[in-house]
């Protein structure tokens, strides 16, 4: 082919495929140093959901254990580094948000977080992706909703954020020690002297602890103890009569000290709190129904402890939340299914996994309102959709504590969906699960993020429910209930057409052919990266 030809057949292609909102032609970009990486789709015989992952890169557990350097553009979307302000002293989040969007057009917002993996333009692609699938039913628009998906920056991401030759960041966007954001702790940058940036290096202990090298930390300076154990929340509960010395699997597992001593005081609660709060302004966004905030694996974790200690009730009623196959939970009471080993006994219900020990910073700001019975009271009254796949039968995490739980992720959702919420005080139906909580297990599905929100159950409460107000569902699929589970059934997902049904079943010949408008646009824009790559 000539390069003429070829130039002018993929632009063609990338302006056919900008037509479709959210989704464009961009040609592929180096990730970790390494070229050609892209969102693709292989898709299944019949159409529907993908069979691999169509995010990249491609080995995302092992480039995101040495950290990334770079931030890829995402089609529709632009990252933002100053809208979301964290906090008094000029800390903010970095987001992937809808590139343009008119405030007085929302109805709603979906903030969707990522997991370990910290892939946050994944994430706003998977979400996307079902939104373009929810809007083939006819009632979502697409200029009437905006994704958010925010960055929780490792220390070991710099490049990713502005840093200087020792790694140390140059930013005011919130970065965490190791993981710390998953389990609420406070960030470790920024830091601000006299209301100017002043970040001070840090020195990682990853999980297990952490340190910090800096000069204040040395002299001391730190925020108010938090306080013990007699003045933090009282769940109903008998803590061990021995204390004994902490096992390997609890121990320093909420260790903010270096973020105390140098960060800007404020962590993940704080940061998903801001963002929520911003899009509740009705004054900015007059027409808004919903605010979904969801999260998969230690994102859903996150998105638990947000739920469980989030102190302002004010959004409760426009909020949904989704909680995909985390690996723990923060239990309420000290109820387990499996009694805990000799190595836990005495502290399986410390945080992260109770509401024993040291909880996080934001926990002590807000003290005045995180008793055990105003927190499960809370809990009780938020909407709340869990999903896990059928097949998520890993471990997951191995910790004592979190095995008490569960044996793999499955387990653990179940567990805590039909016997741990049912148990809680305040249940408003005893024994049962409130009808303000919904359950899926999809059929065949791993422990795997886009299929969960590429699913019909996914684009039901990303994007369906509430759609127009608190009961004013838009049309589409609804397979999951309020106060039960839905049949576990093989999902097609990503299939737009004939109405409403549910779990799945009933499909016709003719829609397990077509591909859907949203896959057939990505499948423009692949074809378009191809052609520019072939003649550059």
């Amino acid at each position: 082919m000539a390069p003429g030809l070829a130039k002018g057949l993929a632009l063609l292609l990338g302006a056919l495929a900008c037509l479709q909102h959210g989704v464009s032609a961009v040609p592929p970009v180096p990730h970790g140093g390494r070229a050609g990486v892209e969102h693709t789709f292989e898709k299944r015989k019949g159409g529907g959901l993908p069979i691999a992952d169509p995010g990249y890169p491609p080995s995302k557990s092992e480039q995101s254990k040495k950290g990334w350097n770079t931030l890829p553009p995402v089609p529709g979307a632009k990252i933002d580094n100053s809208t979301f302000k964290v906090g008094t002293e000029g800390a903010v989040v970095t987001t992937y948000i809808t590139e343009q969007f008119d405030p007085k057009k929302i109805k709603r917002a979906v903030i969707q977080v990522h997991g370990d993996y910290r892939d946050a333009w994944n994430q706003y692609f998977y979400a996307n992706m079902s939104m373009l699938t929810a809007q083939q039913y006819g009632g979502v628009k697409s200029d009437e909703v905006v994704i958010i998906a925010p960055m929780f920056f490792n220390q070991k991401d710099a490049g990713a954020f502005p840093a200087d030759a020792q790694n140390t960041s140059t930013t005011s966007t919130l970065v965490f020690d190791s993981n710390g954001w998953g389990d609420g702790n406070d960030a470790i940058w920024p830091s601000f002297t006299n209301g100017k940036l002043d970040n001070k290096p840090h020195k990682s202990m990853d999980n297990s602890g952490s340190q910090s090298n800096s000069k204040d930390a040395k002299e001391g300076k730190t925020d108010p103890k938090p306080p013990t154990d007699s003045a933090a929340p009282k769940p109903p509960m008998k803590r061990a009569e021995k204390k004994e010395k902490s096992s390997k699997s609890s121990s320093k597992t909420n260790d903010d000290t270096p973020a105390m001593a140098d960060g800007p005081r404020v962590g993940s609660i704080d940061a998903l709190e801001a963002i929520a709060n911003y899009f509740g302004n009705q004054k900015t966004f007059p027409n808004l129904q919903t605010i979904v905030i969801s999260g998969f694996s230690l994102g859903g974790q996150m998105i638990n402890r947000y739920i469980t200690f989030r102190a302002d009730t004010s959004l409760d009623s426009r909020t949904n939340y989704v909680v995909s196959s985390p690996g723990s939970f923060v239990y309420l009471t000290d109820w387990r299914k499996y009694p805990p080993g000799d190595e836990c006994k005495n502290d399986f219900n410390e945080y992260k996994y109770g509401l024993l020990g040291k909880l996080p910073p934001y926990v002590y700001r807000n003290k005045e309102s995180q008793q055990s019975d105003t927190i499960i009271s809370r809990f009780l009254n938020r909407t709340t959709y869990y999903f896990v796949g059928g097949d998520d039968t890993n471990k997951g995490n191995p910790s004592c504590p979190a095995q008490a739980q569960g044996h793999n992720h499955t387990d653990k959702v179940q567990t805590w969906v039909y016997d741990a919420i049912p148990k809680l005080p305040h249940n408003p139906s005893p024994g049962k699960i409130p009808s303000n909580f919904f359950y899926a297990e999809l059929a065949k599905v791993t422990h795997a993020d886009w299929l969960i929100y590429m699913s019909q159950q996914g684009v039901q409460a990303l994007f369906l429910d509430d759609y127009n107000g608190k009961g004013q569902h838009a049309p589409g699929p609804r397979p999951v209930q309020p106060g039960g589970s839905s049949p576990m059934e093989e999902d097609t997902g990503l299939r737009g057409g004939g109405g409403g049904g549910g779990g799945g079943g009933g499909k016709s010949a003719a829609a397990m052919s077509a591909a859907p408008p949203a896959l057939a646009m990505v499948t423009v824009s692949v074809l378009a990266v191809f052609f520019t790559l072939m003649v550059n």
